[in-house]
């Protein structure tokens, strides 16, 4: 009993030993390691393709240089991950160094609900948590479109919010737009139904559907949930009926009721 209690400390030992050697090694070969290459995936490119990888590796270069050619020990992933974070178009970031030299980047998009349009014919998107991207020359989002009496006067080379929008810079029409855009996405009907939305000069809002030839007067943001679920009644309930280009207008800013003018 005593002598089989020794082997097994002996034997203890000795995996102690060859692991401290082994982790040791690897770690030493680790340290001498160089960066071969920057693999860049982002996971969800089937179905949005607003992020390339060629702009992230642009993005990275401008920040670190090469990657590539220093070693990979000195690289800082944490600083790299929150560089990565900050580019307008990435939602998540996930990285990751291999012995043998690989620097892994697994990248997911941000979504667009809208594209903003301003006064100026410059276009931004804004995703569905409420994030201003910057607008993407080799891809259109199929999403809401609005224009108008829109400005802007953000920097859309770096990651904006809405609410620093509404508050820094006091354009409270970009956050109403994205309440009432966020409520239409996230309503399967209203999305299906609703097409363009166009900001007045008295911050009011009309909104353009994708079937009929009439116009929905919405007014101000305010009870926005009241007059979108009243719309959503009268078009399963109403129209069908009546038929959609029997009206010039549909006028949601009484209380309560809806307003229609005939052609």
């Amino acid at each position: 009993m005593k002598h089989r209690k020794v082997r097994n400390f002996i034997l203890w030992i000795a995996i102690i030993v060859y692991l401290v050697v082994v982790l040791g090694f690897v770690a030493k070969k680790r340290k001498n390691t160089i960066c071969k290459q920057v693999n860049i995936t982002i996971l969800d490119s089937t179905e949005n393709f607003l992020l390339e990888k060629k702009n992230i590796v642009e993005y990275i270069n401008e920040e670190y240089k090469i990657l590539e050619g220093i070693a990979v020990d000195s690289i800082d992933m944490a600083k790299l991950e929150k560089t990565i974070l900050d580019y307008p178009l990435v939602k998540k970031a996930k990285m990751y160094k291999t012995i043998s030299g690989e620097v892994n980047v697994e990248l997911t998009q941000r979504k667009p609900i809208m594209r903003i349009i301003n006064e100026s014919g410059k276009s931004f998107y804004i995703d569905d948590e409420g994030v201003i991207l910057p607008f993407s020359k080799s891809y259109t989002a199929h999403v809401l479109v609005v224009n108008g009496a829109i400005s802007n006067i953000f920097d859309l080379r770096k990651k904006v919010e809405i609410d620093s929008v509404a508050k820094k810079y006091e354009n409270k029409i970009i956050a109403d737009l994205f309440i009432l855009g966020k409520y239409i996405y996230d309503n399967e009907f209203l999305k299906s139904q609703i097409n363009q939305i166009y900001v007045l000069k008295n911050n009011e809002f009309e909104l353009v559907p994708r079937v009929g030839q009439h116009i929905i007067i919405f007014g101000r943001i305010e009870n926005y949930r009241d007059k979108l679920q009243q719309l959503e009644v009268f078009y399963k309930e109403v129209l069908p009926r009546g038929g959609w280009n029997k009206y010039k207008t549909i006028d949601l800013t009484f209380k309560n009721q809806i307003v229609c003018k005939k052609k």
